[in-house]
């Protein structure tokens, strides 16, 4: 049975341990033991110099590498050696296959990501040989060079300023067409090497418009008119705009797309050239077909109709009936003269819209009508003025003179000859009534008829007479 001590409590300087066993002494605070025996029991008592198995208390080696490793142990140096093949937990680096849990798939923690993770994270996207031939299919971000049709979802910044002086030229060129959705601006000029096309549905408007700090000024383009076939529709128009860009002024341009079409113009239209016109081909404006003016027209200088190759020249004057059709002649813009159709009724068998010339006063007030002539065949010329003709012309026959009738002429007033009057006859249109005496009222020359007699004046106031008799 194994002896034992309770030494607890007690103070000692020496211990011995068996017979022959160790001694304990204490040096100070220290206790050294004698390590050349170890005792258990005193049947079991060995020379420690010897080996004593692990079963009886020893370690079963000779030397102390041999009693750590039975004791399961290592020694420093495979200690070390087993140190140099862990990892620093603080930035480690490993070698050979390293392994770890997989995290979940969409972890988005500080876990290692293992490559099952990875690949589970990376399933369904493009391998190497895929991403490089994507990537020959991409523009770089410097100076890219694109081919085909170019399209973005969002803003496009091109910060290059070259300017641009050709189609080939610019901080942005493109080989093919561009096509733009939305709006487009331009700080610069547009210079366009072929056309310029607006397209858009028949029955809207297609325009450019031109502003002033963003506002309407003008438009031009195709008008909303539908087409309706013949070439009718989408007339062509220039609009102008208010101040506010908010609503129209007017039209002063409107073409109609079918040939022959009619021009509009709105506005009074001033032509500054000044080439003068000596043929119906010279001038500012020269016109191949007609011209029709609603309005008044004035003229600075003289009017021509018709030219040395052209036959028939006309001017024609026209209105309804019943109304006035002339040429006004005026002095500082008020009528001296009127020429021209009057207002009489056209009311059959041609009478009706007969000739005038008509005179007006200094005020431009109308004075009287001196020539009127009424338009149907034998009808007559009215003269309210007197006539003078200066032609000297002498008479000695009834086709000579200067004057000449084919018909007969009435005279309701007197008439007066200055030399002699020759007639095949001469005839009263009824008798005379006789003075009443030789000294009646009358006038030198006068002569009067009556059933009796024939009566001369011979001086003022004075008769003479004759009588008439049978045969």
């Amino acid at each position: 049975m194994a002896s034992y001590f309770d030494l607890k409590g007690t103070t000692i300087d020496s211990f011995k341990i068996g017979k022959g066993g160790p001694t304990l002494n204490r040096n100070g605070s220290d206790i050294n033991i004698d390590a050349n025996k170890i005792v258990t029991e005193a049947s079991q008592l060995t020379d420690l110099s010897g080996t004593l198995s692990i079963a009886k208390g020893g370690t079963g080696a000779t030397d102390i590498n041999g009693a750590l490793a039975n004791l399961g142990a290592v020694s420093q140096n495979t200690f070390t050696s087993f140190l140099n093949l862990k990892a620093n937990l603080a930035s480690p680096t490993f070698t050979g296959t390293v392994s770890a849990p997989t995290p979940t798939a969409g972890d988005n923690t500080t876990k290692v990501a293992t490559t099952a993770f990875v690949n589970t994270a990376i399933a369904g996207k493009a391998d190497s040989s895929t991403v490089a031939s994507d990537l020959a299919l991409k523009a770089n971000l410097a100076s890219p060079s694109f081919t085909g049709t170019v399209s973005s979802s969002g803003i496009v910044d091109i910060t290059n300023t070259t300017a641009s002086t050709s189609i080939n030229t610019g901080a942005l060129t493109v080989d093919g067409g561009i096509g733009i959705t939305g709006a487009g601006y331009f700080g610069g000029n547009i210079v366009v090497g072929g056309d310029c096309i607006n397209t858009g549905a028949a029955g809207g408007p297609r325009v450019f418009r031109i502003q002033t700090a963003g506002l309407d000024r003008w438009r031009l383009g195709a008008g909303s008119t539908a087409e309706s076939g013949s070439n009718a529709g989408s007339q062509f128009f220039i609009q102008a705009w208010n101040d506010a860009g908010n609503s129209t002024i007017d039209n002063p341009v409107t073409i109609l797309r079918q040939s022959g079409g009619l021009m509009t113009l709105t506005r009074p239209t001033s032509i500054t050239n000044t080439t003068a016109s000596t043929s119906i081909d010279t001038g500012a404006l020269t016109i191949d077909g007609g011209l029709g003016v609603a309005g008044a027209g004035y003229f600075g200088g003289n009017v021509t109709i018709g030219g040395n190759s052209v036959s028939n020249p006309t001017c024609f004057i026209n209105g309804a009936a019943a109304t006035q059709r002339y040429i006004r002649f005026l002095t500082a813009g008020i009528s001296r003269w009127n020429m021209g159709v009057g207002t009489v009724a056209e009311s059959g068998s041609n009478a009706g819209s007969q000739f005038y010339i008509q005179a007006f006063n200094d005020a431009g007030s109308a004075i009287d009508t001196p020539l009127t002539i009424t338009r149907a065949a034998g009808g007559s010329v009215s003269i309210t003025r007197p006539v003078d003709i200066t032609n000297t012309t002498a008479s000695n026959s009834i086709s000579t003179g200067a004057l000449t009738l084919d018909g007969g002429i009435g005279v309701a007033g007197a008439g007066f000859f200055g030399g002699a009057l020759t007639t095949t006859q001469f005839r009263l249109s009824a008798l005379n009534t006789a003075p009443a005496s030789a000294t009646a009222t009358g006038t030198l020359g006068e002569i009067r008829y009556d059933a009796n007699y024939m009566y001369v004046c011979t001086a003022t106031n004075t008769w003479k007479r004759s009588a008439l008799t049978t045969w």
